[in-house]
């Protein structure tokens, strides 16, 4: 398993275990930074792991479409592990817990 730091303005020491190498279908979660629900997660598929070391990826991000004010499926490119708006993160390491208001 490969650890990666997380980065941007959230950084500490925490590590997250990852599948090493990343893996091409890998699901992982986005945080979204644009749209209505700018800083909530939204599932993503790796398409691309640019570099292990970084962690850093292209992915294809699976909105809520027209709820997001955003199109159904979005394409990010060379995006970093993190918890801030813009990065990703392995799915059973969300920070923001479930945000489901069912």
């Amino acid at each position: 398993m490969a650890k990666l730091k997380i980065g941007g303005e959230a950084a500490n020491n925490e590590m997250y275990e990852i599948g090493d190498p990343l893996e091409t279908g890998q699901m992982v979660h986005y945080v979204l930074n644009k749209g209505v629900s700018t800083g909530q997660c939204r599932p993503a598929v790796i398409i691309k792991a640019w570099s292990v070391a970084l962690g850093s990826v292209q992915l294809q991000v699976f909105t809520d479409g027209q709820n997001d004010m955003l199109e159904n499926i979005v394409w990010r490119t060379s995006v970093l592990p993190g918890e801030v708006n813009g990065s990703w993160h392995p799915i059973n390491k969300c920070p923001f817990g479930r945000r489901d208001t069912t």
